[in-house]
């Protein structure tokens, strides 16, 4: 659920297509240049609170490495410190690079990776 939120969100930011170069928890092998939305977990939720404090990864991948460089900057510009917004029906208190991002090295047929993580905090909908 919350990789779709940030894809569409991404989407909503001009980073990008959901489902042409934006994926939720993959990166479709024949596409070069796109990024993937993948949930990684969270922290326990307080039973007292109905916060919910998950993390995600973007992983993008491009063929040409300062063209990389400029997605996971336009991640980052698009997500890191987004606060007090409605994604879909979730009420979404932050959202916080946890690292401004990295290369990450190379994939098996030579394209270049990259990887940031974030930290949100939010309340689901009743979707």
């Amino acid at each position: 659920m919350v990789a779709e939120i940030i894809a569409d969100k991404l989407e909503d930011a001009g980073v990008g297509t959901v489902g042409t170069n934006i994926f939720i928890g993959t990166l479709p092998d024949e596409n070069n240049n796109c990024l993937a939305v993948i949930d990684t977990g969270g922290m326990e939720s307080d039973h007292d609170v109905p916060i919910a404090e998950f993390t995600f990864q973007v992983l993008i991948r491009n063929s040409v490495y300062s063209d990389g460089r400029d997605l996971i900057d336009d991640v980052y510009n698009a997500l890191n410190q987004v606060a007090n917004v409605t994604l879909d029906s979730t009420y979404v208190y932050t959202i916080i690079a946890v690292n401004p991002g990295a290369h990450i090295g190379r994939d098996d047929a030579g394209r270049d990776m990259f990887s940031i993580n974030f930290k949100c905090k939010a309340i689901y909908g009743d979707d």
